[in-house]
């Protein structure tokens, strides 16, 4: 049987995932239009270093964060914790892939933006939720602080 805990994470994973592709879907079906933010050149960069700045600070990050010293003495306490950490770890990956999903086509058809969400897509197979994943953060983090 799952744990609830981990139903809920892997809820709120798809969740992030799926809106994604509504939003993917709103924009390629012209419900939305293509290229709505007129700006100039310098407007445009600044929108895409942001998304930039997001993928390479959330991308690492993400993948790291169970492993950084503050986190483990949290998780090892409580499986609690372990979900709300895991959380902000799939916050860290969908945040930047949302706001590049969006500048994609805000920016009518901005590349870069393309490919940072592409990104984001790849780390987010990295993070599935699952029991063992669980367990094995959990307990690896435990032993490490008892020895």
């Amino acid at each position: 049987m799952q744990n609830k805990n981990i139903l809920l994470l892997r809820s709120v994973f798809c969740t992030e995932l799926v809106t994604t592709a509504l939003l993917v879907g709103i924009f390629e079906t012209d419900l939305l239009p293509v290229g709505t933010l007129p700006l100039d050149k310098s407007q445009e960069y600044i929108l895409s270093m942001v998304g930039v700045v997001l993928t390479i600070i959330g991308i690492p990050l993400a993948l790291k964060l169970m492993t950084l010293k503050p986190v483990r003495a949290q998780i090892s306490v409580s499986e609690q914790r372990y979900v709300t950490w895991s959380m902000l770890r799939i916050a860290l990956l969908g945040i930047p892939l949302l706001y590049n999903t969006l500048m994609y086509y805000l920016l009518g058809f901005n590349t870069t933006c393309c490919y940072l969400a592409l990104m984001c897509v790849v780390a987010f197979i990295f993070i599935w939720p699952s029991q063992e994943r669980m367990q094995n953060e959990c307990e690896v983090h435990g032993n490490q602080e008892e020895s």
